[in-house]
């Protein structure tokens, strides 16, 4: 179980991962329009690692900006606002396993009336060779490879659940081991009328990262993200989560 914060102005992603409920989102959790307390227990074996994630967070409630969250536990991702930190290095405490630990208390705002939704890999659905792998680096252990032309990974927005209308960001976190140009589309279909909507093409760096397409999207449409390799060019291209986003 994951929870992610991305500025994508400054480009700085912190990622908590929580087996042990060492990050939450404190009940009842995000909610349209609300905000959100968070509560976080940060862990480290390098104290400076404390240090650096904290003068991130600081750097994120000076910004100003829309930030993206993503909690993979709950399925759930929002645009919105992180404010009222605290949290001072100096009360970090020692473990017996030798981590520092501190605790992290904040709140998110969330900017919008609807809630997004997010997937990882293992909850799409894969077609044209893609395949479900182990990965380190991806926030849930497993991601999506796309080695071949027209691999690709989707989901599809519950039928019983049309959204309202309203410009929407689709976020995906991705990387690649070769860097081939404009290597990825990321494109968004009407699942009825069987019609591309918008797409866009990215060059993906080695380490994961977000990159992201918006759109406007009317009440009649039945929205379907989908992720594909385009080149027949040697790479491999690992897809960890796709969220879409209300803005």
């Amino acid at each position: 179980m994951t929870l992610i914060l991305y500025d994508k102005r400054t480009d700085i992603e912190i990622v908590l991962r929580y087996p042990h409920r060492l990050a939450r989102l404190s009940e009842p959790g995000l909610a349209p329009g609300k905000s959100a307390p968070i509560t976080l227990s940060v862990k480290a074996r390098v104290a400076s690692k404390i240090d650096l994630l904290i003068e991130q967070m600081k750097l994120m409630t000076r910004s100003g900006e829309k930030l993206l969250l993503v909690d993979d536990n709950t399925g759930v991702a929002s645009m919105g606002y992180f404010k009222d930190l605290t949290g001072d290095p100096s009360t970090r405490t020692r473990t017996p396993r030798t981590e520092y630990v501190l605790p992290v208390d904040g709140i998110f705002i969330c900017d919008s009336g609807v809630l997004g939704v997010v997937r990882g890999a293992e909850e799409c659905t894969l077609s044209g060779g893609a395949v479900v792998v182990s990965d380190d680096g991806a926030c849930g252990g497993r991601a999506a490879a796309l080695g071949e032309r027209d691999a690709n990974i989707y989901f599809s927005v519950e039928e019983d659940l049309l959204l309202p209308e309203s410009n929407y960001t689709v976020w995906v976190r991705a990387k690649d081991t070769e860097h081939v140009v404009d290597d990825l589309t990321i494109g968004v279909y009407d699942e009825r009328r069987v019609a591309s909507l918008v797409s866009t093409t990215e060059s993906l760096t080695g380490e994961y990262a977000w990159y992201d397409l918006d759109l406007f999207v009317s009440e009649r449409e039945f929205i379907l993200p989908c992720i594909r390799k385009n080149t027949q060019a040697r790479n491999t291209i690992s897809v960890d989560l796709i969220a879409l986003v209300p803005l």
